[in-house]
């Protein structure tokens, strides 16, 4: 079994920063920023299977403003967990918090995982 590449998005928008984890069954959940332009970026993902299916591509969270910088980890039930940097508004002074949130099979609410003053970036 060789090693074959498999796009993930296919998308004119600008996207950069993946970041893989694998889902437990032999395939692995990506995620991605992805800008729609000015100030507007959000953290796109998808689940490759181990056929190489993707699935579930499209946006993992996209409330508008800064989002970027995902990170995933395995949440051992099947699913990931994503840290990422966010400015939920577009408004240049509100700082950039720490974010935590689980996708999968149970999604759950956002986990603002660090909100001390200044800003929060690349959660690596």
């Amino acid at each position: 079994m060789g090693c074959e590449r498999q796009p993930v998005s296919v998308d004119s928008h600008f996207e950069y920063e993946p970041s893989v984890c694998s889902d437990g069954a032999g395939g692995a959940f990506v995620a991605w920023s992805y800008q729609f332009g000015g100030g507007d970026y959000d953290i796109y993902g998808a689940r490759v299977s181990s056929a190489g299916a993707v699935t579930g591509w499209g946006p993992w969270y996209s409330p508008g403003g800064l989002q970027n910088s995902p990170r995933l980890v395995p949440d051992g039930a099947g699913g990931c967990v994503f840290a990422f940097s966010g400015r939920p508004s577009r408004h240049a002074r509100h700082p950039r918090d720490g974010v935590a949130r689980r996708t999968g099979r149970s999604c759950g609410a956002d986990e603002r995982v660090c909100m001390a003053a200044g800003n929060q970036d690349y959660p690596w």
